[in-house]
């Protein structure tokens, strides 16, 4: 018997690129590629089970196909640059704009959940992304996500080493169809930019660049891990006659943005506030301590800002001989003058995306 070699996950990569016509698949040269630390496609299958009763059988006489929909989740490490496609498939609003000089290579690229313009009404881009999945038949026959759209965003990061020491980013998604071994998207030159990613220490920890929706300032801040969760739920099961596949997907609830923290106990403050319902900002800016090249002063940045936080839940505990912790949870509104419940801010040299 042949030996039948197996995908490999380090031979993956992902390549992307905006659909003009939503749901129909993009073709040419890839906008942006990805890489991953894991990915996961899920065709959700059914079937169609015939009741009818004879005196010839206690088993189902017959078992059609039924309707299936198609989910997705892709989990990276969050990079000073490289992750302006996945934040512009959760959010609509988008404004990438050169900074003054002399810091004129910067480019500050700003999201945000309300968009104008196309698409229609402003609504979530949605994406052909191809999957090279192990390699395997190759990496120019992937698997192939067409109508691909980001329901959710979930951020987090834990003081410490190893790799959850770097602000990781679990993407879930869903499309219109999947279809496994088409030639892919054509690969750019110069795919992945430098691997510089967002290391927990680089958060700064200094009036206006720290907050965790309590208003204490940012040096009685003693956060060890947090996450943020951003969600925004769609309608994946719209069947309709003369299709297997449902219609491509659509929004179906309103977008939900919560924070979680683990800080340690250092004074009362951050309960007092919790238990008055919190409300001050919450702000996470890291920032790389190397200058962008050809600017005197910009470097890159990463920044996670929620201007109307309510405080959900709060717990403190004694663990026993060691630190004694206390755990944040916040629900966050829309806020008008941010216009959107969460921002999020990326400054790179990255160039300002064309749509």
């Amino acid at each position: 018997m042949a030996f039948l070699a197996p995908g490999l996950g380090f031979n993956s990569l992902i390549l992307m690129k905006h659909e003009a016509t939503a749901g129909t698949a993009a073709a040419g040269v890839a906008e942006h590629a990805s890489e991953l630390i894991s990915a996961e496609v899920t065709p959700r299958l059914s079937t169609i089970t015939d009741p009818s009763l004879s005196n010839t059988q206690r088993s189902s006489r017959f078992i059609g196909q039924g309707g299936r929909y198609f989910e997705w989740s892709v989990k990276v490490r969050v990079g000073y640059n490289g992750m302006l496609p996945w934040l512009r498939m959760m959010f609509p609003g988008y404004v990438g704009a050169a900074l003054i000089a002399p810091n004129a290579s910067t480019i500050g690229h700003t999201f945000k959940e309300v968009g104008t313009g196309s698409p229609a009404a402003g609504g979530q881009w949605t994406y052909t992304i191809d999957i090279g999945w192990g390699g395997v038949p190759a990496l120019n026959q992937p698997m192939r996500l067409v109508g691909a759209l980001v329901s959710g965003m979930r951020f987090s990061a834990q003081a410490g080493t190893g790799e959850n020491a770097m602000l990781m980013c679990e993407i879930s998604g869903v499309c219109k169809n999947v279809i496994p071994g088409l030639a892919a998207l054509q690969l750019t030159t110069t795919p992945l930019g430098a691997a510089l990613g967002v290391i927990y220490h680089q958060q700064l920890r200094t009036v206006g660049n720290f907050g965790d929706g309590t208003g204490v300032s940012a040096d009685q801040i003693s956060m060890r891990s947090f996450e943020c969760n951003i969600v925004q739920p769609f309608d994946t099961q719209r069947f309709l006659f003369g299709q297997v596949n449902a219609e491509a997907p659509v929004p179906n609830g309103v977008m939900t943005v919560d924070f979680n923290m683990e800080l340690e106990w250092t004074e009362t403050s951050q309960m007092v506030s919790m238990l008055a319902g919190g409300g001050a900002t919450i702000k996470y800016l890291f920032q790389n301590p190397t200058t962008i090249a050809g600017s005197t002063t910009a470097k890159p940045e990463f920044e996670i800002t929620a201007l109307s936080p309510t405080a959900a839940e709060y717990g403190t505990a004694i663990p026993g001989y060691g630190v004694v912790t206390q755990r944040l949870a916040h629900k966050c509104a829309y806020n008008p003058a941010a216009g959107s419940a969460v921002v999020i801010r990326v400054q790179s040299v990255e160039a300002a995306m064309p749509f």
